[in-house]
């Protein structure tokens, strides 16, 4: 069972949202339902479902009860949404009962294309992020400065590079 998550303009956002948000939105609740559409017919003995809800309006925010309990009865959730749903509890739960849940906030159809991110080598892109979590590691202190004025330091131990390559 894949469900495909989409948060949808709640009635407040009509009123508060700048137009390019909502349009973003709208694009974004196209984007899942085609996803649906794609997924359902290259998977015909699969059960694709589409589940909009209504928008959390920000990123960790949870979703209404409905939803939460739609996604922990998944196998795997793709939640091609405007807010982040990664640190929240229906999130949570739904992993630990065995989801496998992409949190996909902000996505754009243009990121499917061939030289689009979704087209990385995965394999190159681990060795690239276990190279800098050596060089981390190898690290006491890290200092980052840019053009804009950014001036940061950073004391690095006692905490180790991870990468999240999977």
């Amino acid at each position: 069972r894949l469900f495909i998550l989409t948060d949808t303009p709640r009635v407040e956002d009509w009123q508060s949202l700048n137009l390019d948000i909502l349009e973003n939105m709208l694009e974004r609740v196209y984007l899942a339902r085609l996803v649906v559409e794609i997924a359902s017919e290259q998977y015909p003995k699969s059960e694709v479902t589409f589940v909009p809800f209504p928008s959390t309006g920000g990123d960790g925010a949870e979703v209404d009860s409905d939803t939460e309990a739609r996604i922990c009865n998944a196998d795997l959730v793709l939640a091609i949404t405007t807010y982040s749903l990664s640190h929240t509890r229906a999130r949570s739960q739904a992993t630990q009962l065995g989801v496998r849940f992409a949190s996909m906030p902000g996505f754009e159809a243009q990121m499917l294309y061939e030289d689009g991110p979704m087209a990385a080598d995965l394999n190159v892109m681990k060795l690239h992020c276990q190279s800098f979590a050596n060089i981390l590691n190898e690290a006491n202190d890290v200092q980052v400065r840019t053009s804009y004025g950014t001036d940061l330091q950073l004391r690095l131990i006692p905490y180790s590079g991870q990468t999240d390559d999977g």
